[in-house]
């Protein structure tokens, strides 16, 4: 049967922008042809199937990255698109919820004996990951106020105090004296206050690991926007398996079970990433074996300077 316009409303142009009308939808906004008041219930099944559409997006973008390590990159470059969730979107919502989950455990919930601590990172296993324990560590030996550049005197004004007492020549350079001034406003673990900044880290290295994938996989000619999506989905993946952790390790209070986990979970990302690699880029096994590599040693390399770079300027500054 023929689709009839004047059914749909008496106007020839889409009421939104004014484009003709052909077929049942405008051309140029997409907005229906049919005009109508509609009633309660019409507006609340349409908001459910607006809300299911979103989700079963979500789940679907979500088991193909589980279960086909590399097909929503692959084709989402390839324009297959209308299926999968945003890459970005998908990020954003993954890493809000990974994070919000892995600093939710208060301080009260570790001393009543839950088996989750305050650090539900450290719990997770990503300090193994990424390895951010060392570089915080060793900066918070620096800011505890027993030993290194920690100084001596109890209150900032004694500090100073002491500073002017003393002849030019023995007195603090700047940077030991920013370190040791900043250290009286750090009342807590200096290491806690840092681990807060790990998702700005690992924002602002998603273009970096992009730009290695870009250099290693020159041959395949890609964009650089199309290395990024693998490195927003292989990320999404990443904190999607560590916020699943986090999850059982709440649920679960078994230690030999959580360290299986955690173990199993963290060994699991690089074959993961491998079979990505596989799937998206034209290299061969050994090819892409060893450009794994190189990826994940300049990824970890670029997270500790990042790590190292970012506890220097908050002990300096902040």
């Amino acid at each position: 049967m023929a689709f009839r316009r004047k059914e749909y409303h008496k106007e020839e142009k889409c009421l939104n922008c004014g484009y003709p009308l052909v077929g049942k939808f405008c051309g140029e906004c997409g907005q229906k042809a049919f005009l109508h008041k509609d009633s309660f219930l019409h507006m609340a099944a349409h908001f459910a199937g607006d809300y299911f559409h979103y989700d079963s997006k979500f789940w679907v973008t979500i088991k193909t990255l589980f279960t086909k390590p590399g097909v929503v990159t692959l084709e989402f470059n390839q324009g297959k698109r209308a299926k999968y969730l945003n890459p970005v979107q998908l990020y954003i919502f993954i890493t809000t919820v990974f994070f919000v989950a892995a600093f939710s455990v208060s301080p009260s919930d570790k001393n009543s004996g839950s088996h989750v601590s305050d650090n539900s990172l450290r719990d997770t296993g990503i300090t193994t990951t990424v390895n951010i324990e060392p570089a915080a560590s060793s900066v918070n030996k620096h800011a505890d106020k027993s030993e290194g550049l920690a100084p001596k005197e109890k209150t900032l004004s004694a500090y100073d105090s002491v500073q002017r007492s003393l002849p030019p020549s023995k007195r603090d350079g700047y940077f030991v004296s920013r370190i040791r001034r900043n250290s009286y406003h750090h009342s807590g673990d200096l290491t806690e206050e840092l681990m807060h900044h790990i998702p700005k880290i690992f924002f602002l290295l998603l273009p970096l690991f992009a730009l290695w994938l870009s250099l290693l996989f020159r041959k395949d000619k890609l964009f650089y926007v199309d290395h990024l999506v693998f490195a927003i989905h292989f990320h999404s993946v990443c904190f999607a398996l560590l916020l699943l952790n986090i999850l059982l390790i709440n649920i679960f209070t078994n230690d030999l079970f959580n360290n299986v986990l955690s173990a199993v979970s963290i060994a699991g990302i690089p074959f993961y990433l491998f079979f990505s690699l596989r799937k998206v880029y034209s290299s061969g096994v050994l090819s892409v074996l060893i450009k794994m590599i190189l990826l994940i040693f300049l990824y970890l390399v670029s997270f500790l300077f990042s790590a190292i770079l970012l506890s220097a300027l908050y002990l300096l500054y902040f």
